[in-house]
């Protein structure tokens, strides 16, 4: 029998994707409590880990990311014969719906499935359906959140605060002993 068959049938060849989107969440234990679940629930499907892709302070908004696009490569490459991607949730892989759907349909056209080690994984439709659902709740939390902070950026300059730099057609002022934007 050739061996790369045989290989086929007796091993199985992961890699895990460990993301956390700020510096903050870099120095506590998120990344070491998702290499723990990721790599257990590998094991637990008989697969084993060739690789960790970690991503660190990265947000999951694109498929832009250091860490991420390494990991396609990788995977890609058939030499590494990679048959599964093992995730903590799937909004480690992306919090864009259609980033999503491309990445796992990209993937599974490879032949290589994406796991979850914390929510329904698999390729039936209703475990397909799933994903759907909790890829576009991440989606929404995101939009939600940039929405909310564009308000409330909004209404501090209404104020009369500034927020990061003056914009264009202000200069920095001081009324009220506050530090503010005053039209040039």
């Amino acid at each position: 029998m050739d061996e790369k068959i045989e290989r086929k049938i007796d091993m199985k060849y992961a890699v895990t994707y460990l993301r956390v989107s700020t510096t903050e969440q870099v120095d506590n234990f998120s990344l070491d409590t998702q290499s723990e679940q990721t790599n257990a629930k590998a094991i637990k499907e008989g697969y084993t880990v060739k690789k960790d892709f970690k991503e660190e302070g990265q947000s999951a908004k694109s498929t832009n990311r250091p860490a991420l696009q390494q990991l396609l490569t990788y995977c890609l490459d058939k030499k590494n014969e990679i048959d599964a991607v093992f995730v903590y949730k799937w909004d480690r892989l992306s919090r864009n719906q259609l980033d999503f759907l491309s990445l796992r349909h990209m993937l599974s056209q490879h032949g290589i499935d994406i796991i979850s080690a914390t929510e329904t994984s698999g390729n039936t439709p209703e475990a397909l359906f799933l994903q759907n659902i909790l890829s576009a709740a991440a989606q929404y939390e995101n939009d939600l959140k940039s929405s909310r902070v564009k308000d409330g950026m909004k209404k501090r300059f209404l104020a009369g605060y500034t927020t990061r730099g003056v914009p264009i057609g202000y200069k920095a002022g001081i009324i009220d002993g506050r530090s503010c934007g005053v039209p040039d």
